[in-house]
């Protein structure tokens, strides 16, 4: 399935429902009467051979280009990115409380559903732990440190602190499934650890977990008051931020284009399962499953196909050059497909690596072999010995 953008010109989408068929609309543009005119007709794709024109000083014979006149100018360089759904990774997070330390240290039973008629005065003590990853939790009167720092954690540029939330894991139980996050307590400062007896649950807002029992297990109460309680979640956590892949198409010396943006969404998979995940060990040696990949080199690839494509449906309506060659060129053909013939225009060699490089197509071939001689008019003129030349029309 190929998606069709319908904001584009007409001949622009049929183009775009060519393409996939290995077809594109070829315009041949012709002056008639002081008149451009334009021929149009479909051909398959991928016609012709790629030549590559050697320059002075690349180690190649000498460059044979002694001039290139562009007719009009190439398309102007322009960004394409494609990007996915950014990176999920499996990790154990410690939370931070969620509520007022004011409201600490009262009897049990105002921590209580069923025996506290002012029970929503106390709701969150005790029972709302937080990644606090946007830092709502971080002043007055919650002061529980910094943010969680995103960015460090994804390894990707600056990531403004937001709300996420808590997904199931990517390792995989017996049945073969995402097993669901895992919440796990501490009553003796994070020294060991126990999976939650009671009641909970996972928020949606934020990255968090609520204990929804009436009444806080014993134990965990009493730890809890005493500052020795301690709550992890071991889950998966996805980056508000996509994966993206950026290069650059056109010839940047007639400036810069908005470009196009690609979005995948869930298309391709960046998963992994962090070191600090509780199942990081068993993960690495094979006793455990997780779904992780990472899909660099397929976001890369599908780009990199996307701007040939378009080069290939596209260019040969951008321009027309003439490019003189030094010396007889007897195995060019119709149909060639030149590159590297920089100059004035003709494709994008010798920019960056990010620059896709743009050939242009071969329309004719003129080649003059011997000498030429002037007609006798008004006065006499010698013969010319000119050396053998190729002149190339080229559509670009």
């Amino acid at each position: 399935v190929e998606e069709v953008d319908l904001t584009q010109s007409l001949a622009e989408v049929l183009e775009n429902i060519l393409e996939p068929h290995g077809l594109l609309i070829q315009r041949d543009l012709m002056r008639e009467a002081g008149v451009i005119l334009e021929r149009r007709s479909v051909r398959a794709l991928g016609q012709g051979r790629i030549v590559e024109l050697g320059w002075p000083g690349e180690g190649r014979p000498d460059g044979p280009v002694i001039e290139v006149t562009a007719q009009r100018p190439a398309r102007r360089a322009e960004p394409w990115t494609v990007q996915a759904d950014g990176w999920l990774v499996e990790s154990t997070f410690t939370l931070a409380g969620g509520w007022d330390p004011s409201l600490e240290g009262q009897p049990d039973n105002a921590y209580s559903k069923t025996s506290n008629p002012q029970f929503a005065d106390y709701a969150n003590v005790y029972r709302l732990w937080v990644l606090n990853e946007d830092g709502a939790f971080s002043a007055s009167p919650y002061n529980r440190g910094g943010p969680f720092d995103l960015t460090g954690f994804f390894g990707q540029r600056a990531i403004r602190p937001q709300p996420l939330r808590f997904l199931p894991c990517l390792t995989l139980d017996d049945g073969g499934s995402r097993r669901s996050p895992i919440v796990e307590m501490s009553l003796d400062h994070g020294l060991s650890w126990s999976v939650y007896p009671g009641s909970l649950r996972l928020l949606t807002d934020r990255a968090g977990v609520y204990f929804d029992d009436s009444n806080l297990p014993g134990s965990f109460l009493t730890a809890a008051k005493l500052g020795m309680a301690r709550v992890r979640v071991t889950a998966g956590l996805q980056s508000p931020l996509p994966v993206s892949v950026t290069r650059w198409t056109g010839n940047p010396f007639q400036g810069t284009g908005r470009g196009r943006l690609f979005d995948l969404g869930g298309a391709l998979t960046f998963a992994e399962v962090a070191p600090e995940s509780i199942h990081y060990d068993q993960v690495q040696a094979g006793a455990l499953s997780a779904l992780e990949a990472n899909d660099t080199h397929r976001l890369h690839d599908w780009l990199v196909r996307r701007l040939n494509q378009t080069a290939e449906a596209h260019d040969d309506k951008v321009g027309r050059a003439r490019l003189r060659l030094a010396g007889p060129w007897p195995l060019l053909r119709v149909g060639d497909r030149l590159i590297n013939a920089a100059g004035d225009g003709t494709d994008a060699a010798g920019q960056p690596e990010a620059i896709v490089s743009e050939g242009a197509i071969v329309r004719a071939i003129r080649c003059t072999w011997a000498e030429e001689t002037f007609p006798w008019d008004w006065q006499p003129k010698p013969t010319v010995h000119r050396p053998p030349l190729t002149e190339l029309e080229l559509m670009f």
